[in-house]
């Protein structure tokens, strides 16, 4: 079995790979918009809150994220994506993922709660979109 995500920022194409996992078999989670986002989005959104609060504002535009990668990650983060991804975590699919942007704001502990899961991260060259009106 393999998980699968992709991180990236939102209108960033990342559509365009949850289209490709899908075409190629890959199970996404039902339902999903038309971005391909993993549906409803709630559980996840309050989990993004939730490690908030372990990320220090260190002046200006700089923050400390280094508390991530080693503290215990509270029990209520790891209900709410369990609840997020309720369908795709039960799914018997071979191989099996969800995409969502904010899954890029939790992505430390993502890690750390599915240490074998394979990820896209898919960064958009910001020329191919510069003329578009």
């Amino acid at each position: 079995m393999s998980l699968i995500t992709i991180i990236g920022r939102g209108h960033g194409g990342t559509r365009a790979m949850s289209h490709t996992l899908i075409a190629s078999n890959v199970f996404m989670g039902e339902p999903l918009n038309r971005s391909g986002d993993l549906l409803p989005p709630q559980a996840m959104y309050e989990a993004c809150r939730v490690l908030a609060r372990s990320v220090t504002w260190t002046g200006g535009l700089t923050w400390d994220f280094s508390a991530l990668h080693t503290m215990p990650i509270p029990d209520e983060f790891t209900d709410l994506v369990n609840e997020y991804l309720k369908k795709v975590l039960a799914a018997k699919d071979e191989h099996k993922g969800w995409k969502i942007p904010e899954t890029t704001l939790v992505f430390p502990w993502i890690v750390r709660i599915f240490p074998e899961i394979k990820y896209i991260h898919w960064v958009r060259n910001p020329r191919d979109n510069i003329l578009a009106r």
